[in-house]
């Protein structure tokens, strides 16, 4: 038994894209975004699609079951039917539909397409993204930021590092220049003890402590990586924790001719569609060396000189005594949130000319 809801859904989206590939690897999905978006065009969104099977059987079946004092029985008649219910969901259909409805009311801009085989220089690509449309689609080479990655190594860092020079300096000690620069040392110590001349002993156990130092020379070269202090590993993770916990950054450029511009996303580990942004990474790594495409809403044009508005400016000026002490207390608290901001820049790196989006969707298209 099959439904009208049964029936495959058309991407309405590949029809209008004009010759273009029909085949994607969906890496990143903003559902909850999707369905904002298309609940205003349509009044809601459609995440996923059930088929019911129906099933039978031919002669009947009949059986018991002890449990405890009780006997209970059973029959499935012939005529009897079960019905298992099935749902996918519409990853690629949703995806789709929301391109093509945001293609249609004109407010979904192409980079790729508009700026077709130019060259352009950083600001061109900029000024095609600021005098577009607010949404926008572009393709480019890519680099992955997980700063939850940062304070994981962090964290660990000096524990590995501990490990990986005791393996690099028990493989020297194993090899045969060690062991015979080992064999040579000892060699020279016994004869040095025998030497019953003091002036001739104390020279060949000098000998011997400069092959000794040779010796620890090469086991510290082989033991090449340093620990972090303290201080430096927990500063460096409660600064993530402060002003980037939990991001996963996402740089595009999508021009190799402006590496200058780059378009900045920050994505949600949630809204992988594999459920696991490991495997992502393992899968392109975080410079991936084939190009991917970001779809998203343009949330900031930082400009190049002032800010466009400085909302403290209502307290220029402002000589009203009547207001001065409750202005006064208000002013201090809206400079102390103006203050934290200023090193939320630090860290937030929407400087011109990058343009940062709010991002729906992460693919790579097969051609």
């Amino acid at each position: 038994m099959r439904s009208s809801r049964d029936r495959p859904l058309k991407a309405e989206g590949d029809k209008h894209r004009r010759g273009g590939p029909r085949l994607r690897d969906l890496i990143y999905l903003d559902f909850q975004k999707c369905g904002s978006i298309f609940s205003q065009f349509e009044g809601g969104l459609l995440r996923e699609v059930q088929s019911s099977v129906e099933t039978g059987t031919e002669g009947g079946l009949s059986g018991e079951l002890n449990v405890g004092f009780a006997k209970l029985g059973s029959r499935l008649g012939a005529n009897d039917k079960s019905l298992e219910l099935v749902s996918r969901v519409l990853h690629h259909d949703v995806l789709a539909r929301i391109e093509f409805r945001l293609a249609n009311e004109q407010v979904l801009l192409d980079l790729n397409d508009v700026l077709g085989d130019k060259n352009p220089a950083e600001h061109e690509v900029r000024a095609a993204i600021a005098g577009g449309a607010p949404y926008v689609r572009a393709e480019g080479w890519t680099m992955i930021e997980d700063y939850r990655r940062i304070t994981d190594i962090a964290s660990n860092f000096n524990v590995l590092t501990e490990f990986l020079n005791r393996c690099a300096t028990d493989t020297v000690k194993q090899s045969p220049e060690y062991q015979q620069l080992r064999a040579q040392i000892d060699e020279m110590s016994t004869q040095a003890k025998a030497q019953p001349n003091r002036d001739e002993r104390a020279r060949a156990l000098q000998q011997a402590k400069v092959v000794e130092q040779q010796l620890e020379a090469m086991i510290q070269a082989a033991a090449g990586a340093g620990q972090i202090d303290d201080w430096l590993v927990q500063g460096i993770m409660r600064f993530i924790e402060l002003f980037k916990p939990g991001h996963i950054n996402l740089r595009l450029y999508p021009c190799e001719s402006a590496p200058g511009f780059q378009l900045l996303a920050n994505l949600k580990a949630d809204c992988f569609v594999d459920g696991d942004v490991g495997n992502f990474s393992f899968a392109y790594g975080i410079k991936p060396n084939v190009k991917l495409t970001v779809l998203g809403l343009v949330t900031s044009i930082p400009p190049k000189d002032q800010p466009a508005f400085d909302p403290l400016q209502e307290f220029a000026g402002d000589d009203d005594p009547d207001n001065a002490q409750q202005k006064g207390f208000e002013k201090g608290f809206r400079q102390l949130f103006n203050a934290f901001e200023e090193i939320e820049k630090l860290v937030r790196f929407t400087r011109y000319p990058n343009v940062t989006l709010f991002p729906i969707a992460v693919y790579r298209t097969i051609r």
